[in-house]
C-alpha cells in the first residue's frame, strides 16, 4: 500500500493555490485601500488623483517584467504591494501640499530624499545574484521609479488646472 509523491507536482500545485490566494487576497486589499481613501479624501476628483499614479505604475510594472520574460513570482507579488504603498504615500503627500510655494517646495524636498534613498537600497537588491532579492529589488526599484514621476506630475497638472 505504499503511494508515491510526486514532489515537483506537490509543490507546484502548493505554490500555484498560494499564487492565487495571494492575488484574491490583493483584489480585497485594493477593494478596501479604494474605500478607505475616497471616505479619507472625500472627493472622487481627489481619490482619482491619489489611486491613478499607483494603478498605473502598477500595470506599467507588470508590463515591462513581461516584456523582459520574466514569469511573476510570489516575490514579484510580494514586491509589488510594497511598491503600490510607497506610490499611495507619494500621491498622498503631493495632494496635501499645501497651495504655498514654500509648503510644495518642502514636500518635493521630502519625499525626493525619501523615495532616492529608498530607490538606492532597492536598485541594490536588483543587481543581487540571489532570485528572491533580485525581484523584489527589481520590482520596488521600477515602482519608486514610476509612482514618483507620475504622483508628481499628475498632482501638479490638477494643481495647474485649479488655479487656471
Amino acid at each position: 500500500n505504499a503511494k508515491v509523491l510526486d514532489l515537483k507536482q506537490a509543490s507546484e500545485t502548493l505554490v500555484e493555490r498560494y499564487r492565487q490566494r495571494i492575488l484574491s487576497s490583493l483584489a480585497l486589499a485594493a477593494l478596501a485601500l479604494v474605500v478607505v481613501v475616497a471616505i479619507a479624501l472625500r472627493s472622487a476628483r481627489r481619490v482619482w488623483r491619489v489611486l491613478l499614479p499607483m494603478a498605473l505604475t502598477t500595470l506599467a510594472i507588470l508590463a515591462i517584467l513581461h516584456g523582459c520574460g520574466i514569469a511573476l513570482s510570489l516575490f514579484h507579488l510580494i514586491a509589488l504591494v510594497l511598491a503600490a504603498g510607497l506610490g499611495l504615500d507619494y500621491a498622498l503627500f503631493f495632494e496635501h501640499a499645501a497651495d504655498d510655494a514654500a509648503d510644495q517646495a518642502r514636500t518635493l524636498h521630502a519625499v525626493l530624499v525619501c523615495s532616492l534613498s529608498t530607490l538606492m537600497v532597492f536598485a541594490l537588491l536588483a543587481t543581487s545574484s540571489l532570485p528572491v532579492l533580485r525581484a523584489i529589488g527589481l520590482t520596488v526599484t521600477l515602482g519608486v521609479i514610476g509612482n514618483f514621476v507620475l504622483a508628481l506630475i499628475l498632482t501638479r497638472a490638477y494643481r495647474g488646472e485649479q488655479h487656471a
